[in-house]
Formats: C-alpha cells, sequence, structure tokens
C-alpha cells in the first residue's frame, strides 16, 4: 500500500501544501495546465521556486495576480486577513516580506472578489477537471464553509467566507486535490497538526489562535499547541488535512521512499516547513482483509470498578469525561469481590486524550487504579454535512457500506432542537431532516 505521511511540526497551509506535492513529483507544467480550466475571472500565474528553512531545501509555492500593473503577491501563509501589530509595511518596497495576506480591496485599493460557497462550487462544476477532483475540491471547500458559517452563526450557503474566499484559496484546494490524484496513494496519514498560539488581528479584530474557523475545521483531530507564537495552520490547511486525511496513527510503521518540503515564508525557532513522505506499507497477508472497505484507527480504552461511589458524582465524571474529549463514556452494572453490587466505568479515546482523561478518573472518582489498552477500531467510511430547513441547519453523517448502500443519519442534537423549534414529535424530526436533505440534493 502507497501512503502519503504529512508531518505537521510547524503546521500547514495551502501553500505549503501544494509545495511539498510538488516537490513529491508532480509536473508543474501539468498542473498549471489543470488549474487554467477552472473559469476564474481573475489573471493568476502560479510561481514555485526553490528555498531553505534551517537549512533544509524545499520549494515555495505563490500565486500571483496578474493584470493590474504588477504581479500581485498572494502569499497566504496564513488565510485571514491580517495586519501588523507592530507596524511594519508590506513586502512592496519596504525591504522585508510581509508575514500575512492581506484583504486586497482595502490594503491595496483593487476589487478582488470574495466569494459564498455556491459561486465557488459553480466555478469548480464548470471546469473540465475529472469528477474525483471535483468531488473532492467540493468537499474540501464545503468544510471551509460549515466551519465559517459556524463560526459566524449562520447556514452554509449564507456566510460570506470573507478571509477564505478568494483566488488563492479556490487554487490552493483544487491544487491539493489535483496533486494527490497525480500521486495517486491508497491512503493519508497524518501526525499531530502544530496550530501555534498567541494573537491575530483578522477582519473581525484580534482573534486568540487558533482562529475559530481552524478549531472548528480540527475537532476530533490530534493537534499540538503553542511550539511557536504565530499561527502555525491555516483554515484552507486544516480543510485540506480534514478532507483527506485517512488516519492519524500514533506510531506510524511505513517504508519511506522519498519526501519533500513545503516551505513558509516566516523565519521560525522552528523550521517553517510541511514534510510530506510518500512510504510503502507492506501488504496484508493474503487470508486477512487486504482490501477491507472499512477505515481503521487505533484508540485506547479506559476502564474501572467502582463500588463505593455516589451514582451523582458518576454522572458528574462522565460529562467531564466527555468535556474533555472522550469518544464515548459507558457504565455497566456489574457484581464485583465479596458480592458488592457496583459498576463498570469505560470510556474511548484517541492516544492524546488519555492523560486528560485518566487524570480525572482518579481525581474525580473513588478509584485508585485503572486499565488502559489500545484497540482497533474498524468503520464505515463516513461523511459529516449540512442541510439547512426552515427551522435552522442541521447535521447529517452519511456512511457507505461494502455494497454501495448509502446509510444517513442526522445528529440527535440537531433532531432535538428543531423538533423544539418546530413543535413535532422528536421520532419526526429525523424523518423530516432526511426529507429536506433528498429535496436540497434533487435541486
Amino acid at each position: 500500500m502507497k501512503i502519503l505521511y504529512y508531518e505537521c511540526f510547524a503546521g500547514v497551509s495551502g501553500d505549503m501544501n501544494l509545495a511539498a506535492l510538488i516537490g513529491l513529483g508532480v509536473d508543474e507544467d501539468w498542473l498549471r495546465a489543470e488549474l487554467a480550466k477552472l473559469p476564474l475571472p481573475e489573471a493568476w500565474t502560479l510561481r514555485v521556486r526553490p528555498g531553505q528553512k534551517a537549512g533544509i531545501a524545499g520549494l515555495r509555492v505563490e500565486v500571483l495576480e496578474t493584470g493590474h500593473g504588477h504581479d500581485h503577491d498572494h502569499d497566504h501563509e496564513h488565510g485571514y486577513e491580517y495586519e501588523h501589530e507592530h507596524g511594519h509595511g508590506h513586502e512592496h518596497g519596504h525591504g522585508h516580506e510581509h508575514e500575512h495576506e492581506h484583504e486586497h480591496g482595502h490594503e491595496h485599493g483593487h476589487d478582488y472578489p470574495r466569494r459564498q460557497l455556491r459561486e465557488m462550487e459553480a466555478l469548480i462544476q464548470a471546469a473540465a477537471l475529472s469528477p474525483g477532483v471535483k468531488t473532492a475540491s467540493l468537499a474540501a471547500l464545503r468544510a471551509l464553509a460549515a466551519a465559517e458559517a459556524e463560526v459566524h452563526g449562520t447556514d452554509l450557503y449564507s456566510v460570506t467566507m470573507h478571509e477564505v474566499s478568494g483566488l488563492d484559496t479556490i487554487i490552493d484546494v483544487v491544487g491539493a486535490a489535483l496533486c494527490l490524484d497525480y500521486l495517486g496513494a491508497d491512503e493519508i496519514w497524518c501526525s499531530p497538526v502544530e496550530l501555534g498560539g498567541g494573537f491575530v488581528r483578522c477582519a473581525h479584530g484580534l482573534l486568540p489562535v487558533p482562529v475559530p474557523a481552524v478549531q472548528s475545521l480540527l475537532r476530533g483531530i490530534p493537534v499540538t499547541l503553542g511550539r511557536v507564537e504565530a499561527e502555525t495552520t491555516t483554515p484552507t490547511g486544516a480543510a485540506i488535512i480534514k478532507t483527506f486525511a485517512n488516519r492519524f496513527p500514533p506510531r506510524p510503521a511505513f517504508t519511506p521512499l522519498r519526501a519533500a518540503y513545503g516551505l513558509g515564508r516566516r523565519d521560525l525557532p522552528i523550521p517553517n516547513a510541511l514534510r510530506v513522505t510518500l512510504g510503502e506499507v507492506p501488504a496484508a497477508p493474503a487470508d486477512a482483509a487486504a482490501a477491507s472497505p472499512y477505515e481503521h484507527a487505533t484508540q485506547y480504552v479506559l476502564e474501572t470498578n467502582l463500588d463505593d461511589l455516589s451514582p451523582e458524582i458518576l454522572a458528574y465524571t462522565e460529562e467531564l469525561l466527555l468535556a474533555a474529549g472522550a469518544l464515548d463514556v459507558w457504565r455497566v452494572a456489574c457484581q464485583m469481590k465479596k458480592g458488592r453490587l457496583g459498576a463498570l466505568l469505560g470510556l474511548l479515546a484517541r492516544e492524546p486524550d488519555v492523560p486528560a482523561l485518566r487524570d480525572i478518573i482518579l481525581r474525580e472518582t473513588s478509584a485508585i487504579g485503572l486499565r488502559v489498552y489500545p484497540v482497533e477500531k474498524i468503520m464505515l467510511p463516513r461523511a459529516a454535512r449540512s442541510v439547512v430547513t426552515p427551522w435552522g441547519e442541521a447535521r447529517l453523517k452519511e456512511c457507505a457500506l461494502p455494497d454501495g448502500e448509502i446509510k444517513v443519519k442526522p445528529e440527535f442534537e440537531d433532531c432535538r432542537r428543531l423538533a423544539a423549534a418546530a413543535g413535532i414529535p422528536l421520532r419526526l424530526a429525523g424523518e423530516m431532516i432526511r426529507r429536506y436533505d433528498e429535496e436540497s440534493r434533487l435541486d
């Protein structure tokens, strides 16, 4: 099995991702020709050049606007409209590199479009790209839009994505889909994603790192924080990881074949680069499920037996565990030694969350020990999407069975919220959400 392994020790952005994938062997001329199929109103070009970070050789990619009397650098190491708090100017004639993307309509007097999701979808649908590339590109853009809609409290198709709807975002997203299709990896693995720290100034004011859209996009994905006092992962980079990464193995085992580095612009205390490695994983034995249609992940079970604790404290502890990242929490009645009735408290967790969850159990309950062991989780391939109803937006999970049948399940919390808003029984809310979902797809 051929894999790509993303090492996001300095985060990930759309341009760093493109640079790394080109470095792995994607033909530049082919990529430019495919991207030129997008019917974009802007005139643009893609610049690829070599560079170094901390002595490590890699590539930098820049999207350049043309047709305004000069090439305009859309270097989007960060997907937000940023301003320097220390008053530095930008790259045009000031003798140093500008670290952040600016909203050009304000900073440079140009009127570059900021699009809504429907406009961005139309551009991709109209392009003469392969169906697989279109589907992947649309999934990443919808993930971006869903995160922005969540942050701003609106629905998927009403939000105007001021910071992530320009030319550079579309090129980054479609370019990622094209490059990954070109390289043809069977799976994409990813390390924990470094998000950085501190604060950044964007169109909405001063925001903490990670900005809310990145935090929303990477929910459920292993991350690290605070390695540097800067934003290291952009919304576009987060959407690419969310959309394309299959697994986040805590201890990946594979045979590396070649690696490439996508370079960021700034000089940081750590190498400002994304490393992507092309590798191989030995094929499973012939009698195993070598062509398994399921997804696999290694997670951890924590459990302890309790026979001297109030049910109220147990219920409170379960709430704390879920809030701290537990994927599931359960309590099973059991008979313990000396004939005592007790409860088995168990939970399922990702490896990075194990220490915090362990500490909660030992702090909040009467347990003086617990069992921790890894388990292999086998899952149906799934995707998350949203549908707009007259009573608000509702989320759905879509799972594919091996025979091609699709299972769609509305999120319970959204069913409960919509049932209250519509004044209908909870049992009918799911049917209503499914009906609106079917109608929206027919449209």
